[in-house]
């Protein structure tokens, strides 16, 4: 059973709501109750987005420490390439003959990418990776490993 309940309207606004009740041949009490129904089912509505904004806000600050981590990762990969090149470059003689190098440099490029593949897994053996680097150039040798 339905309740009574008194609105209070402007003159105005009772006139729109008359014509628009008369304007769809229904009851001014029905355009009311179709009216509360729309203007609460959008206050849940605009509940829902306020949740999802919240968690767009969270998945987004999460995207941008990943995007940091990925920068320092970048980094990482960065230095350690330069301290590769320089450590190639302070170890090995020049050779002047382009066959004899092709040949060594594809045996040796060989070897580092197998022993690269063992040693460059997770963010710990990157940095223990990148520690031999260092001692090989400095010539201390030994690992903390």
């Amino acid at each position: 059973m339905k309740e009574h309940l008194t609105a209070r309207l402007d003159p105005q606004l009772k006139a729109r709501l008359k014509a628009a009740a008369d304007a769809r041949s229904t009851s001014v009490s029905a355009v009311m109750t179709v009216a509360i129904e729309r203007y609460l089912a959008d206050e849940s509505i605009i509940e829902e987005l306020r949740e999802m904004e919240g968690r767009l806000a969270a998945t987004m600050l999460h995207a941008l420490k990943e995007t940091a981590r990925v920068g320092d990762d970048v980094q990482l990969v960065i230095a350690q390439v330069d301290q590769l090149i320089r450590f190639m470059f302070q170890t090995t003689p020049e050779i002047f003959d382009k066959d004899a190098a092709a040949m060594v440099g594809s045996r040796r490029y060989s070897g580092f990418l197998e022993s690269f593949a063992k040693e460059f897994v997770g963010r710990k053996r990157r940095a223990a990776f990148a520690g031999q680097m260092d001692d090989a150039i400095t010539g201390e040798g030994g690992s903390d490993e």
